[in-house]
């Protein structure tokens, strides 16, 4: 699969609070091309290919979700009101 074909299956990386960071297209089995959606101050971290490793280790050290789970995700908020 290439950068063509995983196109199609492109997905989206948001912060909890719903703010765009990163685009995330399957490459092959185990590589991802990233693009930036962060800004300035992420431009270098989310950038080129990863593998999955890579990819998890980045979704837990900047808390990044896809869409669908982001809405999972509870808040004191839920809990209070």
């Amino acid at each position: 699969m290439g950068l063509l074909e995983g196109h199609k299956q492109k997905y989206y990386l948001y912060q909890s609070d719903g703010w765009k960071m990163c685009s995330v297209i399957p490459l092959g089995n185990d590589t991802y091309n990233l693009g930036n959606f962060g800004g300035m101050h992420t431009r270098n971290v989310f950038k080129g290919n990863v593998t999955k490793a890579e990819l998890d280790k980045l979704k837990r050290k900047y808390k990044l979700f896809r869409k669908e789970e982001l809405k999972q995700q509870t808040t004191i908020d839920d809990f209070l009101f």
